[in-house]
């Protein structure tokens, strides 16, 4: 199978394609590369002749069509987006023009590739989204794929309009879509600024570590490499026009997990204990403060039944392991997170706060002092 891979040079779509390479797909990477993407996150796999890449952004239609044409791929997995919350909250725009009019365009070039081809029906476009689109639970339950969609935050409701185009396209002209929608991932070449990497980077480099709010807010979490498992099975066994849920079962309130991050931290850099001096708690972030309850969840239902019940197995085997957060596989961002202006502003306004000139140092910092893995236990051990 040749896929047309979204954003395969983010955190999730570079999981995807070095699977989907690995296991014998061909796999067209198409990738902008704004801020959070870097190409050395495929670098495993750049060489395989099953792999080619193009620099186009998903809000060109014209590139796009040139790429369904050139490549003819048998499926799309759409996962080029904005995904991170503050930066939605500063900046909507971005969010409205890639994930809304981005995934419109990638539709309708999917669309017109697929008429043109005669409808194959093995042809698949499977939308990649989020849970956050869910909202907020209380202190029980779990998100279904029936759960009404309440998004609270730009970024949410940029994600929630997208996955209702996809269905539309599905319904309105039968183009054959599949979508799914996951809980937090984490794992290797995480982008620095989601909250695992945040936590470890600044425990490395002695800065003050921030947790919004109470820390109570829990998440679930999923290992991004069984994720790219999951979208995979859907991808080859999902029904049409279904939609599939993917967690790891795995939650944890984030001050907990933060705390578990520092206690390893102390076990491996003893010299430097107790990192859990380091929590800072900050205010909370306008989408969660007056809308989430006090301990808010994001948990999506691990699969059940049928196809779904191997790759359940598969995530949950990992996750109820030992985790890895290799610095080493943040290597592209080390020297360019600050030097080219990617820090978030408000992450950039810590530091200024704190009397850095510079926040290149305290990444380079992080990094010299540990060059291996930084392992952690499950958090729902």
């Amino acid at each position: 199978m040749k896929i047309l891979v979204t954003g395969g040079a983010g955190f999730i779509g570079s999981a995807v394609v070095r699977r989907a390479v690995g296991l014998g797909h061909a796999v067209v990477n198409v990738d902008a590369l704004t801020y959070a993407a870097c190409l050395e996150n495929v670098a495993s796999v750049a060489g395989s002749p099953l792999y080619s890449f193009e620099q186009a952004d998903i809000r060109d239609r014209a590139a796009l069509d040139r790429i369904f044409a050139t490549h003819q791929p048998d499926a799309v997995m759409h996962l080029a987006a904005e995904s991170h919350v503050d930066r939605s909250i500063d900046g909507p725009a971005d969010f409205i023009e890639t994930n809304i009019t981005g995934t419109f365009n990638m539709l309708e070039a999917a669309r017109q590739y697929w008429i043109a081809h005669g409808q194959p029906a093995g042809f698949r476009f499977h939308h990649i989204s989020t849970d956050e689109v869910f909202g907020s639970l209380g202190a029980k339950g779990l998100f279904t794929e029936d759960t009404p969609y309440d998004p609270r935050s730009p970024y949410s409701a940029s994600k929630a309009s997208s996955d209702h185009l996809v269905r539309a396209w599905g319904e309105t002209y039968g183009l054959p879509v599949l979508v799914t929608n996951c809980s937090n991932n984490y794992g290797p070449y995480h982008f620095p600024e989601k909250l695992i990497p945040v936590v470890i980077l600044r425990a490395l480099a002695g800065e003050a570590i921030p947790v919004y709010g109470d820390g109570l807010n829990v998440r679930d979490w999923l290992y991004v490499e069984d994720h790219a498992d999951a979208l995979l099975c859907v991808l080859g066994q999902g029904a049409v026009g279904r939609t599939y849920n993917i967690g790891g079962e795995n939650e944890a309130a984030n001050i907990d997990l933060v705390r578990m991050i520092c206690a390893e931290l102390d076990r491996h850099r003893p010299d430097a204990a107790p990192h859990a001096d380091l929590i800072t708690f900050v205010t909370d972030r306008p989408d969660t403060t007056a809308a989430m309850p006090s301990t808010p969840r994001a948990s999506a239902p691990s699969w059940a039944g049928g196809p779904r019940s191997r790759c359940k197995r598969a995530s949950r085997g990992r996750c109820n392991g030992i985790w890895t957060m290799r610095t080493g596989g943040n290597r592209c961002w080390r020297a360019t997170v600050w030097a080219r202006g990617w820090a978030h502003p408000r992450e950039r306004q810590r530091h200024e706060t704190q009397g850095h000139h510079s926040g290149r140092r305290v990444w380079h910092a992080a990094v010299s002092d540990h060059h291996g893995p930084v392992e952690a236990t499950d958090p729902c051990l």
